[in-house]
């Protein structure tokens, strides 16, 4: 597929562009302002490459991407906080790991949550409501970073453990209805190819996210075991969740996980849905277009088929679908 295979090689080109900026290039707002045009460029390939397979796959396609890149991450300089900067827990890298037991926790109550109750919710609600939990979730790093958990009583530990398990909640609820759309709107054919495209795109949009909150962390001066700014940091970060709230009305579809795709059905991504019978060279109406068998019995149909070709109308001894029983 052309578009796709143009949009696979810009990825390619920008991911490698990016890294060598990242090493090479020391001044931040140089690389804030190339990571924005190539974020921008990259954008408008995705939209203008996957509209011509379908227009709903290129707004999803571009909600994925968009929505990572807008959203800087700092999850390398609060770790360094946490665990070597005296005025921060100081916890210690078992502690640390420790934590992770909270952060399954939340995993799994996501996905309870989103299988008992948000099932029949509109993708826009849900992907809504968790982004402002989300924006809620970072905006706790800031009680922690000042301390001011310490004066309502609450330990270190139990405030990071808590707020892990939340965050690893909210997220589940916003990624496994993502997910669900995402297969949704992958046309026939193609289903595998655009299913990895779009997590790759989504990928890609967490590094550039990567690579901005490094930005923005080196514009703060937060580096070498300086913190001082890193308050003004997190609130930076807190506010640029909301920036991705418009994207939802703009690029997702008001219908529910349960609902089908409108129009993905004539979808098959430029390949012919009787490809399989042209490569064959079996006629549509042919004798195998009558065959039918049950879901269960499917794989063995497709054992006999590949062992000893198409089974003939005329002559069906030519090749014999073992029967139950029969060796």
């Amino acid at each position: 597929h052309k578009e796709v295979t143009i949009l696979s090689a810009c990825l390619t080109l920008m991911s490698v562009t990016l890294a060598i900026l990242q090493m090479s290039v020391e001044s931040a707002w140089v690389r804030g302002i190339f990571i924005l045009v190539c974020g921008t460029a990259l954008s408008v390939s995705i939209y203008f490459s996957l509209r011509s397979v379908h227009p709903l796959l290129a707004k999803v396609a571009l909600f994925c991407f968009m929505r990572e890149s807008m959203q800087p991450n700092l999850t390398d300089p609060m770790f360094v906080w946490m665990t070597s900067d005296p005025q921060g827990p100081m916890f210690s890298p078992m502690l640390m790991g420790s934590l992770g037991i909270c952060s399954s926790a939340g995993l799994l109550l996501g996905i309870v949550v989103y299988n008992k109750f948000l099932t029949g919710v509109s993708y826009r609600r849900i992907f809504f409501v968790a982004q402002l939990a989300l924006v809620a979730y970072n905006m706790s790093d800031l009680i922690l970073v000042n301390r001011w958990n310490l004066e309502l009583g609450i330990p270190d530990v139990v405030f990071v453990a808590g707020d892990d398990a939340f965050g690893k909640l909210v997220g589940r609820i916003f990624f496994i209805p993502l997910f669900v759309l995402c297969s949704k709107v992958c046309p026939r054919n193609l289903e595998a190819t655009m299913f990895a495209m779009l997590m790759a795109l989504g990928n890609f949009g967490y590094s550039i996210g990567q690579f901005f909150g490094s930005a923005v962390c080196d514009v703060y001066g937060i580096k070498d075991g300086s913190f001082d700014l890193l308050p003004e940091a997190v609130i930076t970060k807190s506010f640029c969740r909301l920036v991705p709230i418009p994207l939802i009305f703009l690029l997702v579809p008001g219908i529910t996980p349960n609902d089908p795709i409108p129009g993905m059905d004539d979808a098959c991504g430029g390949v012919p849905s009787d490809s399989s019978n042209a490569n064959l060279g079996v006629p549509p109406d042919s004798s195998n277009a009558n065959l039918e068998f049950e879901d269960d019995e499917a794989p063995a149909q497709g054992a006999a088929a590949a062992t000893c070709g198409t089974p003939s109308r005329a002559r069906p001894e030519i090749c014999s679908i073992p029967t139950a029983g029969q060796p």
